[in-house]
């Protein structure tokens, strides 16, 4: 059983508010693991799905992504698949949005769709010329896409505001 989980239980306003002021104060010394684990205390999962949680963050690459299938990580886990796809979808929806992706252009819907950016040009961009996109090929994306090439810059500059590796911004772990 979870220490915290009575307490998590009472929905104490005023301990949830001390604990988020202690939480956001100790983001930027925390590791990604650690922020991941501690949403994961507070998540509502069974004993199997955190157990796979918990395989499925420590399998993370440093941007936050898992790059490796499933199927993969399930052989020398020994962990059932069900659990390690409920487990993957309890992750994906932590903080940083995006964590977990399976790989760049994922993180980057993902993060739109957390924006409610569907139907904008910059989602098109990166959901159905996502190739283009990351060689830049402004004109080749104007003529696809119907678009004058002003447009196209003002929607990479939309998508350059988003974070293509989520995983980065907590510190490493300080013991070297």
């Amino acid at each position: 059983e979870r220490e915290y989980e009575g307490e998590a239980q009472l929905g104490n306003s005023e301990a949830e508010e001390k604990r988020q002021f202690f939480f956001d104060s100790l983001v930027a010394e925390t590791s990604l693991q650690e922020h991941l684990l501690d949403q994961l205390n507070m998540a509502d999962a069974t004993k199997g799905q955190s157990i796979a949680c918990e395989y499925l963050i420590g399998s993370l690459d440093e941007n936050g992504f898992l790059s490796t299938p499933l199927s993969e990580l399930g052989l020398p886990s020994e962990l059932p698949l069900k659990d390690l796809q409920e487990g993957l979808k309890i992750l994906q929806s932590f903080e940083p949005v995006g964590i977990a992706s399976i790989d760049l252009q994922d993180c980057l819907i993902k993060q739109m769709e957390a924006r409610g950016w569907e139907k904008t040009l910059s989602y098109r961009i990166v959901n159905e010329q996502f190739q283009l996109l990351v060689r830049r090929r402004v004109p080749e994306l104007s003529r696809k896409l119907s678009h004058p090439t002003e447009a196209i810059h003002e929607a990479l500059k939309q998508i350059a505001e988003l974070d293509p590796a989520p995983g980065k911004r907590f510190s490493e772990d300080s013991n070297q």
